[in-house]
């Protein structure tokens, strides 16, 4: 609400990787696995399918603004 849009883009893509990363690390201490190599997994599918999602919604002229 106070940043501008771009600055507001960048801060949910980062927090969101962060947040993908830590869920990765998580499944991997709990169940097994390096946790490396689980977090950046779990960032590449997440951020990959939002990318996804937001080029359909382009597509479709559905994005926003």
């Amino acid at each position: 609400m106070w940043l501008s849009q771009t600055a507001a883009l960048i801060t949910e893509i980062v927090l969101s990787a962060l947040v993908l990363f830590g869920v990765g690390t998580y499944q991997a201490v709990t169940l097994a696995g390096d946790w490396r190599k689980k977090g950046l997994q779990m960032v590449v599918a997440g951020l990959g399918a939002a990318a996804v999602g937001f080029l359909i919604g382009r597509l479709f002229h559905t994005a926003g603004a």
